[in-house]
């Protein structure tokens, strides 16, 4: 059916109302629609009409009413806003556009995520990744980024970019999973211990107090995990302290290994020799393995002036102190490989003096005779002399 003019409603329609409260000195009142003039409204006073107009009952324009007398406190006033209706109609689904909004949204209290704000907080961009804090996304960029690839970014500037808190318990913080199954875990144990293990089949270490030790399968094991295998080594390890050796007691310990160089030389039992020339090749060899030493040498000299020494001959120069194991007992390990180009007798034996860095050269007077002190005497002089190569083995204080 066609109409002349707007389309009835097609739902019951109502005039705004507004009242108001009389105090019996009141004259302006204001409305809370603004209004060109009087005509547009209707005053009620007690339920009797006004008159609206100039010299009459009332007038009003903007949102000012006034009225010619003070109403009567207590007397009931109330106004119908005659260009204002309240439609009960509800709108058909898509018949509000945007152009029929005004924005921002004023009265309007959000229960979740709106656009409403006056500044950006989340973006969803074209790709369907989620950011907070950036509009952009960009793992150099602070901010978090959820994207659709399953992958998230958490960056900060100079701060904790991930922090993760597990209340009240002791167990995992973060699980590792592939393909659903688990692989990795970290967490705390024995109140604040961090471990990082794999699933219960794979090795762990559990970071305590003092001491880094192996974990498995929820716990702290023993002798079941190896630190590296045949193929594949770790490089070098430093360490300040021992290595217990297939035992936890003192005489498992290794508390030391050295290697280096030292100078073999001859001295005597009594003063020194005016000077001694030692052969270019004179050179000395050691390995320190715990408190025993592995002392080689290549001795010989060039010259040998003997002044006012006497007495015993011996190869002095340790680099370590022979160990005092008992006050009447030298020590001798080792042997002598090769000696000779001596005046007299040839060493052929030693042992390491107690408390002291040198050995007492021995001969054999004899095939199966004792044997006697090397003396200053059986030391040649001239050039490529008195040559020794010989391992001292002994231990060190």
């Amino acid at each position: 059916m066609g109409y002349i003019g707007n389309t009835p409603a097609e739902k019951y329609i109502t005039l705004s109302k507004q009242t108001f409260t009389p105090d019996s000195s009141t004259v302006a009142f204001t409305l809370d629609n603004p209004v060109a003039n009087e005509n547009e409204l209707a005053v009620f006073v007690n339920n009797v009409r006004q008159e609206p107009g100039s010299g009459k009952a009332y007038t009003a324009t903007g949102t000012t009413l006034t009225m010619s007398e003070a109403p009567t406190s207590g007397h009931a006033m109330y106004a119908i806003y005659l260009g204002k209706t309240m439609a009960t109609n509800t709108p058909a689904d898509g018949s509000v556009t945007g152009d029929m909004m005004s924005y921002p949204l004023t009265g309007f209290e959000s229960t979740g995520i709106d656009d409403n704000a006056t500044s950006t907080a989340i973006t969803i961009d074209s790709s369907g990744n989620l950011l907070v804090g950036k509009t952009s996304s960009n793992g150099s960029i602070a901010g978090a980024e959820l994207r659709a690839n399953g992958r998230v970014f958490g960056t900060a500037d100079d701060t904790v970019p991930l922090f993760l808190n597990r209340l009240t318990s002791e167990g995992d913080i973060v699980t590792l999973r592939k393909d659903g199954n688990e692989i990795g875990l970290l967490g705390v144990d024995f109140t604040d211990n961090l471990y990082i293990s794999g699933n219960s089949t794979h090795a762990g270490l559990n970071f305590g107090t003092a001491s880094v030790v192996p974990y498995k399968n929820g716990d702290n094991i023993d002798a079941t995990i190896d630190w590296g295998s045949s193929a594949t080594r770790f490089k070098d390890l430093y360490l300040s302290g021992s290595v217990y050796l297939g035992g936890t007691g003192s005489a498992n310990a290794l508390d030391d290994y050295e290697e280096g160089t030292w100078t073999p030389t001859y001295t005597t039992e009594t003063s020194s020799f005016t000077s001694i020339t030692l052969d270019s090749d004179n050179r000395g060899f050691y390995t320190k393995i715990g408190d025993v030493v592995f002392a080689q040498c290549f001795l010989r000299t060039d010259a040998i002036t003997v002044g006012g020494a006497s007495g015993d001959v011996y190869v002095d120069g340790f680099p370590f102190t022979v160990a005092v194991e008992d006050n009447t007992v030298h020590t001798a390990g080792g042997g002598i490989g090769l000696s000779r180009t001596f005046a007299g007798d040839v060493p052929t034996s030693y042992y390491c003096i107690r408390n002291d860095t040198k050995a007492l050269l021995q001969y054999r007077t004899s095939a199966n005779g004792d044997s006697s002190d090397l003396n200053v005497n059986d030391l040649a002089t001239g050039t490529n002399s008195n040559l020794i190569i010989a391992t001292f083995i002994y231990k060190a204080q």
